[in-house]
């Protein structure tokens, strides 16, 4: 009996991590009593951010301090309180990212050590693609660059700062189609004023309020929008 109750028991708790493993991998304290101030003006106030999804939303109008959010995560923005990943761990990419021009493509993917194999980029990086210089690829295409190039640094965590700005349709479902394949493996803060894309990232949702991010929930794009509207009375997209 006491060998049948051990076995149920086992079952059972290898049950639970299985249920729950993305739950044990994602859960991540990011940010406890951060505020930053710019002299006498505070821009932040005891922001605390943890997440137990592997997409983590940070979302507000322009110039409240998502991107000094992010700065203060990776070292560039002096903040007190307490980060809880080291700089070093954090990857970034933002709209402005650029590679050098006159980079060649497959220069580029051999000096980050590409896996030819992978089959998240193997769609996007053809013959004709990799043989072409930084400087003859598209927006959009430069911006695929860029992303494989930031998953590729093995950070911890990777933030993405409105990498679809000025994108045409194609190219930004492109690259929504791969930060959710990427996220199943890194932990992703992403920002961005399309409050579609939101909904097609399925995370944890951090709203901008009173100089601090609060964390809500909503099931479609229209309570979004009427909580994006309620909030901040306009949406700026």
């Amino acid at each position: 009996k006491l060998l049948v109750v051990y076995c149920y028991t086992q079952l059972g708790y290898l049950w639970f991590i299985k249920s729950n493993l993305s739950l044990l991998f994602f859960f991540m304290e990011i940010l406890r009593n951060l505020t930053v101030n710019f002299g006498d003006k505070c821009i932040l106030k005891n922001v605390t951010i943890e997440s137990d999804k592997n997409i983590t939303h940070i979302i507000g109008p322009n110039g409240v301090g998502k991107t000094t959010l992010c700065n203060a995560i990776i070292g560039k923005t002096p903040f007190q309180g307490e980060c809880c990943i080291e700089a070093n761990n954090v990857g970034i990419m933002t709209d402005k990212m650029r590679i050098p021009s006159e980079l060649q493509v497959k220069d580029v993917l051999d000096c980050i050590n590409y896996d030819y194999s992978d089959v998240i980029f193997e769609s996007i990086f053809d013959k004709d693609f990799i043989k072409k210089k930084v400087g003859q690829l598209s927006s959009g295409q430069e911006r695929l660059l860029s992303l494989c190039v930031v998953f590729y640094s093995n950070k911890k965590v990777i933030i993405l700062d409105e990498i679809t700005n000025s994108l045409d349709q194609t190219n930004r479902e492109r690259i929504l189609s791969l930060v959710d394949e990427l996220s199943t493996t890194t932990k992703i803060i992403y920002i961005t004023h399309n409050l579609q894309e939101i909904i097609k990232l399925k995370g944890d949702l951090f709203f901008y309020q009173d100089c601090t991010f609060v964390k809500d929930k909503c099931n479609n794009y229209k309570e979004l929008c009427d909580m994006y509207l309620d909030k901040y009375g306009a949406i700026d997209v």
